[in-house]
């Protein structure tokens, strides 16, 4: 991958951050769920649990700038029983690295808090947890007050998020120890028309279906958004067979940068395929891509350079984009893209994706 070493220095002249290596990897070990919520838009095309073989492939190849790592999206991270294992290899081999998992809990509730606590014995130091019931918010305080000699011993901090306005996704670095909980406070019948304060519904890539939209206050006629994204640039996303992502919030598993069992994911991160992806974004052409085109998260960060690789005319775009998405038919977006090409114009090649479906 051919850098403009002139645009690099003059961001970094001007004090801008320029990622030109790979630092922040969010990570699927499991595409299973013990949940199904109503909020939800996850892909239920395929389900699996990555293999430590593929997470080896992943932090083998992720070079000497890895800072955070991520276990979350689309599965229940502590699904995968080799959830531990993969935490203390990303430990030893990156010592100075953010661990994060974010968990429903339900597995935790289940197993115990020792289970917990034994995730930060292995190198975890930050817990999202989403407590989705009165249940499991009762169970989660009454477990933590049992256990507050074991949380004060290895230092771990306690926050509720939406009573500190405390953000987990903040870089605390790898030796401040937190759980970050957050609780579900309003009934989502309760909220029809109205801005939930508990939950900022978003769309999975337009593969949340559509009445769920609806009943959010959201509508079908403001997409596609024309908004700049920084998403590609901030993070790799891997799928738990390897596959890698433009981002978190391809719900439909549309889009496919390359495969950690076949190359570096710093390469890939490096690579064409990301660096065009990256320029789409950064532009607002969300009607290019398929995780876009019905996206509505906004996304931005001060300072950040939204792009910095060589310039593509369209037509290689295009392209390029053609040979990296797939839809299926399964999937809600799907139906979701047919709406919308019944009321707006789409670029012909999303409507070739649309004619040959799978």
């Amino acid at each position: 991958m051919e850098y403009s070493k002139e645009r690099v220095d003059q961001l970094r002249k001007n004090k801008l951050t320029v990622f030109e290596d790979l630092h922040y990897l969010k990570v699927e070990p499991s595409h299973i769920c013990n949940r199904k919520c109503n909020f939800c838009g996850i892909s239920h095309r395929e389900s699996g649990m990555m293999t430590m073989e593929t997470f080896n492939n992943l932090i083998n190849g992720a070079g000497n700038s890895l800072k955070r790592i991520d276990f979350s999206l689309q599965g229940e991270p502590t699904l995968n029983p080799l959830l531990p294992d993969m935490i203390e290899l990303v430990r030893n081999n990156y010592p100075d690295c953010q661990i994060m998992v974010i968990s429903n809990m339900d597995k935790i509730k289940r197993e115990g808090m020792e289970w917990l606590l034994y995730l930060y014995d292995r190198g975890l130091n930050i817990l999202q947890a989403d407590l989705y019931d009165n249940d499991t918010e009762r169970w989660f305080l009454d477990d933590v007050r049992k256990h507050k000699e074991h949380f004060i011993k290895r230092d771990i901090a306690l926050h509720n998020v939406y009573e500190t306005n405390d953000n987990p996704f903040h870089y605390a670095g790898p030796k401040k120890k937190d759980i970050y909980y957050i609780v579900e406070r309003s009934n989502h019948d309760d909220m029809v028309g109205k801005k939930n304060s508990a939950r900022n519904i978003h769309t999975w890539g337009g593969n949340l279906p559509l009445d769920k939209w609806e009943s959010y206050g959201l509508s079908l006629s403001d997409f596609p958004m024309k908004k700049k994204c920084t998403e590609p640039l901030k993070y790799a996303t891997i799928r738990f067979n390897g596959e890698v992502a433009p981002c978190c919030f391809d719900g439909a598993c549309t889009t496919i940068v390359g495969n950690v069992n076949d190359e570096p994911i710093n390469d890939i991160w490096k690579g064409k395929n990301f660096q065009m992806i990256r320029l789409v974004a950064s532009l607002g052409m969300r009607e290019m891509m398929l995780p876009c085109i019905l996206c509505n998260r906004l996304s931005f960060r001060i300072g950040l350079n939204p792009y910095w690789g060589n310039q593509y005319s369209l037509v290689e775009v295009t392209e390029t984009l053609k040979g990296m998405q797939v839809l299926y038919k399964s999937e809600p977006l799907y139906g979701n893209l047919m709406v919308l090409r019944s009321i707006s114009n789409i670029p012909l090649h999303i409507q070739e994706l649309i004619s040959n479906v799978r």
